[in-house]
């Protein structure tokens, strides 16, 4: 009699699995065939949100919602040495990449111009300045490439759009470091950054780091740990699967756990620190190697001082943040030594007044971008 309740539950079990297995299998399936992506490394933005933004009209949302597919399709990237990572080269309408993993500004050929000598400006900075959000014709790189041209007797200029996605300061200033190795020395340098340096202290409770250093930390000698390895492919696969993602949306509504908070109190502090830090190694290398440079803290939703209905939205989407950006950006402000610095520039309120101009909490309109622009060449050109 035991024998027989023991097969019982045994193929009681067996059959359970074999459901579940089956019913899994069909809802993955399903998944594959009409949400793909969900299989693949996705955008660090939810780049659909956009077309939604009050920002646009109607004439927008048409090119964007193009764009927004070459966007996750452009969103692969190689090891670069030092800096984590560069875009792979990418060809589309709106988007194009070259083989160095830079975003390429459209402007005149260089090579034909008349005039003695050309110029070259790099632009640095993550992707705001990269042009998330914008066509190529359209980055802060290439509308300030416009403006530059605008006087018929001003040296040729060659602009280098080097901002890539995610880059804190940190990051960007090494990019610099390694051209000028490379003995690519620019007549000027442009720094607009800011928002990463403080997510990314945020997201790691420390200032300084590149974003997502956690998963690099745990990346380092996966491949001397084949079981670690293994653990971490299945469950990379488990949070992609469509059965994860309900999961994960039926937890959410019982437990409503809001993001973790800040827990030490010196983090904004640093975060200034060795904002201003950098800004020091910057100009050493200016005096060095003779160039001339700029820096711009780049503006926030959270600083706008007339959000729209869709940026109000916005704030409320990342208030588990909101705190900790206004925090900092206070002390940017209060800062001695960044306000006496005649290259430094706060343009966290250079939105303020100019209608609906947000996308997301960090990137901006294609008009934004041409506001960006005019302030630069106002400042650096005039």
């Amino acid at each position: 009699m035991r024998k027989t309740t023991t097969t019982g539950l045994l193929r009681y079990v067996i059959v359970m699995a074999g459901v579940f297995i089956s019913l899994f299998s069909v809802v993955e399936l399903a998944g594959w065939v009409l949400v793909p992506d969900r299989y693949k490394n996705p955008p660090a933005v939810t780049a659909d949100a956009w077309i939604s933004s009050d920002a646009l009209i109607g004439k927008d949302t048409l090119w964007l919602k193009e764009f927004v597919d070459e966007f996750c399709r452009s969103y692969t990237a190689h090891w670069a040495s030092y800096l984590y990572f560069r875009r792979e080269p990418f060809a589309g309408k709106h988007i194009n990449v070259d083989s160095s993993g830079l975003r390429i500004t459209p402007q005149r050929d260089m090579s034909r111009d008349p005039r003695r000598h050309t110029l070259t400006a790099m632009l640095l900075g993550g992707s705001t300045m990269w042009g998330t959000g914008a066509r190529d014709s359209a980055t802060i790189p290439a509308a300030l490439a416009r403006l530059i041209l605008s006087p018929p007797d001003r040296p040729a200029m060659r602009i280098v759009n080097m901002g890539e996605s995610g880059y804190v300061n940190t990051q960007s200033l090494l990019a610099l470091e390694l051209e000028l190795r490379r003995g690519n020395v620019p007549d000027l340098v442009i720094f607009y950054d800011g928002i990463n340096d403080v997510f990314s202290a945020y997201q790691n409770n420390e200032a300084g780091l590149p974003q997502n250093e956690y998963n690099r930390a745990t990346e380092f000698n996966l491949l001397q740990d084949g079981g670690r390895m293994r653990e971490l492919g299945v469950h990379d696969f488990w949070k992609r699967t469509v059965t994860a993602g309900a999961v994960a949306s039926l937890r959410n509504l019982i437990t409503a756990t809001p993001p973790p908070l800040i827990r030490r109190d010196n983090v904004a502090e640093d975060v200034i620190r060795i904002y201003r830090g950098n800004l020091e190694i910057l100009d050493a290398l200016s005096r060095h190697f003779g160039f001339h440079y700029g820096v711009y803290l780049q503006p926030v939703v959270f600083t706008k001082r007339d959000p729209s209905p869709y940026e109000q939205a916005q704030i409320a989407k990342m208030e588990y943040v909101r705190p900790f950006f206004l925090e900092v950006y206070r002390r940017a402000a209060a800062d001695s030594s960044l306000q006496a610095n005649p290259h430094f520039h706060n343009l966290s309120s250079i939105l303020d007044g100019v209608g609906p101009v947000y996308l997301d909490f960090c990137h901006i309109t294609e008009r934004g971008n041409q506001i960006v622009a005019q302030r630069l060449y106002e400042d650096l050109f005039k």
